[in-house]
């Protein structure tokens, strides 16, 4: 039987605007989760659906482990399209990231529309290998079927099952102890002095933490953007050997190209794979310990802060232009890469790697705010 005084749960549903433009599901999805809820399971649901560019808003990511702590679950629509969104990523990798430092995996229901057969745990891309982490759930015949057949209603019941049965054993744990675990499996407390527990860590170990975490940025952007810089001064020299009347640029050169910028792109696919892993850990460390400044820091701890802060987003910016240059380089070399399949292959990690620092800038130039204390 539901109970009267249950806490309504949010849930969160992520997806990409592309595919809903194409499938048109994503509201009947929504309504559909929230009824089987309660019908099947007596739990009230609040299904939160955005139709701006990214799911959350921006206020997401300051209050997102608040939203992990309170039981809030997250449940993206995966394909490809999804998953090479850096917007999209940078979602699904920040509540991932605060889900398992506070043990609570279930709240995280990865459901995947189109593209199962591309989803493996050895991908390079780090979303696609969290969601193959999970026992994910596919709703591709659902979908095709239409939302009014059968298939989906099957599919729809299960899902509603699978997250009501994820969100009552998350809240279960938390409620077992949920500052405990807090205090041993990430460094998220910000309590006064006070009331912290003794082994709780202090708002210098949080800042050193901190700390450690940015300085790992600067060998990752570095090696990462004079990759960029090269690729664009090769693609300036390729359309430069055109022929002015439009002709094609001879094929030997546009082998060499490939042979040579080859290792370089997977070169830099690994650093943004890094960049984007380090960025999403780092998040959570950088914004606590701007909470415990706000709470009990001094003036001078504050000033301090603010300063790296701003400093780590001018060293972001540098990168931002950089990938700009590489975008730009990118679009023109589309020209090049239809007339030659191994240009193609050897550009496709490069490709890759820009979408994961695109994730990762974005939520690092997000720290531009945690630098105003007022």
């Amino acid at each position: 039987m539901p109970q009267d005084d249950q806490a309504v749960t949010q849930v969160f549903v992520s997806y990409a605007h592309d595919d809903d433009a194409v499938l048109d599901f994503v509201e009947k999805f929504a309504n559909d989760l929230k009824y089987y809820a309660f019908a099947d399971h007596g739990r009230e649901i609040k299904v939160f659906v955005d139709n701006q560019s990214i799911i959350w808003g921006e206020e997401w990511r300051a209050k997102i482990y608040d939203s992990v702590k309170g039981a809030s679950a997250f449940v993206p629509l995966v394909t490809m399209r999804y998953l090479a969104s850096p917007m999209c990523r940078e979602e699904l990798q920040l509540f991932v990231e605060s889900a398992q430092n506070l043990g609570v995996k279930e709240l995280f229901l990865p459901i995947v529309v189109l593209g199962h057969k591309m989803i493996t745990e050895d991908s390079d891309n780090l979303a696609t290998r969290h969601v193959a982490s999970r026992q994910y759930i596919k709703l591709k015949d659902a979908v095709l079927d239409g939302t009014t057949s059968s298939t989906w209603r099957k599919a729809l019941v299960e899902i509603a099952s699978r997250l009501v049965d994820g969100i009552e054993r998350a809240e279960e744990h938390l409620t077992q102890g949920a500052e405990q675990l807090a205090d041993e499996s990430t460094p998220t407390r910000a309590g006064n002095p006070d009331t912290r527990p003794d082994d709780a860590p202090g708002l210098l170990e949080v800042y050193e933490i901190a700390v450690e975490n940015v300085n790992r940025f600067g060998p990752l952007l570095a090696s990462f953007s004079a990759i960029l810089v090269e690729f664009k001064e090769k693609v300036d020299k390729l359309q430069k050997r055109a022929p002015k009347a439009g002709g094609n640029i001879d094929q030997q050169a546009l082998l060499r190209f490939a042979n040579n910028f080859s290792p370089r792109a997977v070169e830099a696919e690994s650093l943004a794979n890094e960049l984007e892993r380090s960025a999403t850990q780092a998040d959570q460390s950088i914004r606590e310990v701007h909470r415990m400044l706000s709470q009990y820091g001094s003036d001078q701890q504050k000033e301090e802060f603010s300063a790296d802060v701003n400093g780590a987003v001018e060293a972001m910016a540098l990168i931002a232009e950089a990938q700009r240059g590489a975008d730009e380089a990118l679009k023109q070399s589309k020209s090049i890469e239809i007339l030659n399949v191994p240009v193609r292959a050897a550009l496709k990690p490069l490709r890759n790697g820009l979408n994961s620092t695109s994730a990762a800038l974005r939520t690092m130039l997000s720290w531009r705010e945690l630098a105003d204390f007022t």
